[in-house]
């Protein structure tokens, strides 16, 4: 049996479509992403504040402080600069 490649006109065009929508939903992913870690870092933020505002002096609060700020930081800053590097695509 012979094949020619006319046959594969099908699938190819309709992984090219798939592919096209996947990235597509990329994009989308990548913001949703982005927010999730943007809130997440604001909490942080938000929760270091208040160890720092009701905390004692003990080393355990300053431990907190410190991972909750840090943590904050870093996803509030991951989040922040995913939203801003993820381009749209014009539709």
């Amino acid at each position: 049996m012979i094949h020619d490649n006319t046959s594969l006109r099908g699938p190819v065009s309709i992984i090219g479509i798939a592919f096209a929508n996947y990235t597509q939903i990329t994009f989308m992913e990548k913001r949703v992403l982005g927010m999730i870690l943007t809130l997440l870092g604001i909490g942080g933020l938000v929760a270091a504040a208040v160890y720092f505002m009701n905390g004692g002096q003990g080393t355990r609060n300053i431990k907190a402080i410190v991972t909750f700020a840090l943590l904050g930081a870093v996803f509030f800053g991951a989040g922040i600069r995913l939203i801003q590097n993820t381009r749209d695509k014009a539709a």
